[in-house]
C-alpha cells in the first residue's frame, strides 16, 4: 500500500494510514502531550512533507513554549487557549493562541488557525489558578480537536444546600462542573437526587444552568413537603466554544427548599446526595 502526499509517496512501513491521526491529552498537571492514535501520521498544511507522530509523543510544557508565536512564554493561570501545532526547523511544535478563530483549509481538509496554513489545530484547553493543566471529575479542561471521545464530568452537595428564593438561583456554587467545548458538539448534563425539608403546600423547582441562573428549558418540579426525588436533565447545542459551567438551579414557591447532600463514599450504604452529572466530547 502507498500514500500520496502533496508532493511524494509515502509507503505504509513509513506511516500507519490516517493524516490527522493522534489525539491532545493531558501528560500531568505541567505537560500536554498529543500521541499516535487511530494512527500516527500528521500534516501541517504549510509543509508539503507529513510527519510521523513519535511513540513518545509530541509534548509542551504549561512554561517557556510559544504563545502567539512568541517563544520562551508561561501560560497564564485561569485562561483559555487554542492549541496549534506548526513546524519550527523540522520539528512540530506547540503554539498557544487565547483569541482564536479557526477554519478548514481548503486545499488539505485540515482545521487552522484563520488565514494562516502554518498552524494546524489540535486541541482546546484552559489552565487553573496555578497554571495547570487539568481534567478531574469537576474540570474538564483539555479537549482534542482530533478523535474526540466521551468524557465525564460529576459533582455533588457536600452538605444540604437550601434556598427561599422564588426566582431560579444557583443553589450552591460547590456543584459546578467546569469544562471546555467546542462550538460543533453538544454538552450532556443531569441532576438526580433528594428535596426534602420543604413547607407544606408550597413547592419546588430544579432545573440546569449554563455559566449563571438562565434556567433550561426543563424542570423537576415537587411538592415541598417530605422527601422527593430530584431528575431533571438536557441537550445543549449551540455553546459558544471556550470555557463553561454548569450548575444546577433551584426555586421555592414559599418557604425553604433543601436539596441534600453529603460526603460521597463508594461503599453499599445508601446516601441522600444530590448530584449532577455531565457529558462532553474532545
Amino acid at each position: 500500500t502507498r500514500m500520496h502526499g502533496a508532493t511524494n509517496w509515502y509507503t505504509d512501513t513509513q506511516f500507519s494510514l490516517g493524516v490527522g491521526a493522534g489525539r491532545l491529552t493531558r501528560s500531568s498537571a505541567t505537560l500536554l502531550q498529543f500521541c499516535p492514535y487511530n494512527g500516527n501520521m500528521f500534516r501541517i498544511p504549510s509543509t508539503a512533507t507529513p510527519y510521523q507522530i513519535p511513540n513518545a509523543c509530541w509534548t509542551a510544557a504549561n512554561t517557556s513554549v510559544y504563545v502567539a508565536g512568541v517563544a520562551a512564554t508561561d501560560l497564564a493561570a485561569s485562561t483559555t487557549y487554542w492549541v496549534y501545532l506548526f513546524n519550527l526547523s523540522g520539528t512540530p511544535t506547540f503554539d498557544f493562541y487565547t483569541a482564536s478563530t479557526h477554519t478548514t483549509d481548503t486545499l488539505t481538509g485540515i482545521e487552522i488557525r484563520t488565514s494562516d496554513t502554518t498552524r494546524a489545530l489540535i486541541g482546546l484547553i484552559r489552565t487553573n489558578a496555578s497554571s495547570q493543566f487539568v481534567s478531574t471529575d469537576t474540570q474538564r479542561f483539555v479537549i482534542s480537536w482530533f478523535n474526540r471521545r466521551d468524557i465525564g464530568m460529576v459533582n455533588n452537595f457536600t452538605a444540604d444546600r437550601t434556598t427561599t428564593s422564588t426566582t431560579y438561583v444557583e443553589i450552591n456554587t460547590e456543584i459546578r462542573c467546569e469544562f471546555v467545548t467546542w462550538s460543533d458538539e453538544a454538552v450532556a448534563v443531569s441532576a438526580t437526587g433528594i428535596f426534602a425539608d420543604g413547607t407544606a403546600g408550597q413547592s419546588a423547582y430544579t432545573s440546569i444552568g449554563f455559566d449563571g441562573t438562565n434556567q433550561e428549558n426543563t424542570v423537576s418540579g415537587a411538592p415541598a413537603a417530605g422527601i422527593t426525588p430530584v431528575a431533571v436533565s438536557v441537550y445543549k447545542n449551540g455553546l459558544t466554544e471556550g470555557y463553561h459551567y454548569a450548575t444546577m438551579l433551584g426555586a421555592v414557591s414559599g418557604g425553604t427548599g433543601t436539596w441534600e447532600g453529603g460526603t460521597y463514599t463508594a461503599d453499599t450504604t445508601i446516601r441522600q446526595i444530590t448530584s449532577l452529572t455531565v457529558g462532553i466530547r474532545g
